[in-house]
């Protein structure tokens, strides 16, 4: 049924673009990306139905230790909700970008329909002039010599707009293309850091919640949920660097392309790329305890690559599990 709605909605587009202004490329892409940011806030509000009803259901049960541990994994939910709408911001600018190009694109339409005018427009005076020139006066045949002259101006001025506007014009999709991309990319460089903090929070919220060698030959009524303080920390820790991340976040004008690590108790943030995000980057690598509360951080898959390409060294690990799960 997927498969039959796309397939409709595309053939539509390419109807639709051969009959108005064309350009049916550039509209595909256009809804291409609305589809994106559509399916995009369909996962994110089926998954944020799903986490209230299960908020909802852990209200009613006899289980302090599932209804304590909710109110944390609601306030992580919310915070991934909040990212989530954060980095669709960022598929609308990315999409906004087409718009844009689809218009410059228009308007050389309708520069090339004006040529088209001025040339039809000389085409028709120089019938009139064949035609005066056997059977009207002088000055009719005059008059017409002169809208002819008239009419060559307009297209002269025309073809120069035109040859420049479209160099314009191409040097603009260069421009957009990369401001574009190079915005969607940061947004989702953020949303996979910004993640990684949620759900690393989230792992450390689980890890209250007893196991089973905990559980068994035991009544509801021995079992303590230990994990209260650590949960709070770790969601207040998550939500504290992510509002670090909002301050430096790579959107906004002048904004480091990449943030740097969480800062200490007591110290600022060291800015991206410094000394001392390289020692918090080795660190992680090696698998030491994040200073922002969450657990153990298991090293990351490596490729040999320099220190300073930790970023796409993760990237590609992500990539690499992706694939073995699948």
């Amino acid at each position: 049924m997927n498969k039959a709605t796309a397939a409709l909605r595309r053939s539509s587009i390419r109807l639709k673009s051969s009959f108005t202004s064309g350009h049916s490329d550039l509209n595909m892409i256009i809804s291409d990306l609305k589809e994106v940011k559509s399916t995009a806030k369909a996962f994110m509000l089926a998954q944020q139905t799903a986490w209230r009803d299960i908020s909802k259901w852990a209200s009613k049960e006899h289980n302090s230790t599932i209804s304590s541990s909710l109110t944390y994994f609601m306030q992580l939910s919310d915070l991934w909700t909040d990212v989530q709408s954060e980095f669709l911001e960022q598929v609308s600018k990315f999409k906004y970008q087409f718009d844009m190009i689809l218009e410059g694109e228009q308007r050389i339409d309708k520069m090339r329909e004006h040529l088209g005018a001025c040339e039809l427009r000389e085409s028709k005076y120089k019938k009139e002039l064949k035609k005066a020139s056997q059977k009207g006066t002088v000055d009719d045949v005059q008059e017409i010599e002169t809208k002819i002259a008239e009419a060559k101006s307009l297209i002269k001025v025309a073809q120069i707009e035109i040859t420049e506007r479209l160099n314009e014009n191409e040097a603009t999709k260069a421009v957009r293309m990369k401001e574009g991309l190079s915005k969607l990319s940061d947004g989702y460089l953020d949303i996979a850091r910004k993640s990684f903090i949620i759900f690393q929070a989230q792992k450390e919220v689980c890890s209250g919640l007893p196991d089973r060698s905990e559980v068994e030959g035991r009544g509801i009524q021995d079992m303590q949920y230990n994990g209260s303080e650590q949960a709070k920390q770790a969601v207040y820790k998550a939500i504290e660097y992510i509002n670090l991340l909002k301050k430096q976040s790579p959107y906004s004008p002048g904004a480091p392309s990449a943030p740097g690590p969480p800062p200490g108790p007591s110290s600022p943030p060291p800015p991206p790329y410094s000394p001392s995000s390289q020692v918090f980057r080795n660190s992680w690598q090696q698998g030491y305890r994040c200073d922002i509360g969450f657990t153990q951080i298991p090293p990351p898959v490596h490729y040999s690559l320099p220190p300073d390409r930790y970023e796409q060294d993760l990237a590609g690990a992500v990539i690499d599990r992706a694939r073995i799960s699948n």
